[in-house]
């Protein structure tokens, strides 16, 4: 019986030791990956250049961002920003040339996503 006791209290012991105590409650952001931009509503960036705007959502809160735009003549601007999780399908992402802007997340597919703020609809899918 004694036997019995002591391998039930090493069960609890390594169960409690193996608890995550993330603030996100332990769960897969969906955002991170890498994404290209493929449309923006209303144009406020005209991304109609030969290569791909690409962003890289990374696990750190880190961003990495490609942008090629016709306002910069479709020279590469490159930028390492942040983002953060504000809750329910809300984010905070910084892009070139827009800085820290806050906006929701619709995810359409689980490689198609939209990024929703007051004045654009950025439409995402994911690099594979």
């Amino acid at each position: 019986m004694k036997k019995y006791v002591v391998f039930l209290l090493l069960i609890g012991v390594f169960s409690f030791s193996g608890c995550n105590n993330d603030d996100d409650g332990g769960r897969e952001d969906p955002i991170i990956g890498d994404w290209i931009l493929t449309d923006v509503t209303p144009a406020v960036i005209d991304i109609n250049c030969p290569n791909d705007t690409t962003i890289s959502i990374n696990g750190d809160s880190t961003v990495q961002s490609s942008f090629y735009l016709q306002e910069n003549n479709c020279n590469l601007q490159q930028e390492t920003g942040s983002w953060t999780y504000n809750g329910g399908s809300s984010y905070t992402i910084e892009f070139p040339e827009l800085g820290d802007v806050q906006g929701t997340t619709s995810f359409t597919e689980t490689d198609t996503f939209t990024f929703t703020t007051e004045g654009a609809v950025l439409t995402f899918e994911r690099l594979l």
